[in-house]
């Protein structure tokens, strides 16, 4: 897992990227009924670009990806 967090502090920056414990539960549930779901990382782009890359990645990674908002 640590490669993957690695991978995407190197792609959108060290800052934009998350895997502490606080930012993850706050990420893992919203209002629906679903049962939460803690995430591995949290990633933060600030422009479409970023997106663009971390949604490549996890593609190419067959890595799952949830959007909030």
């Amino acid at each position: 897992m640590e490669n993957f967090i690695l991978k995407l502090k190197e792609l959108i920056g060290p800052d934009l990227v998350s895997g502490n414990e606080t930012v993850l539960e706050q990420h893992s549930r919203d209002e629906s009924y679903h049962t939460p779901h803690l995430p591995q990382a949290v990633v933060f782009p600030e422009s479409v670009e970023q997106v663009r890359k971390v949604v490549a990645f996890a593609n190419e990674n067959r890595i799952m990806k949830t959007a909030f908002r």
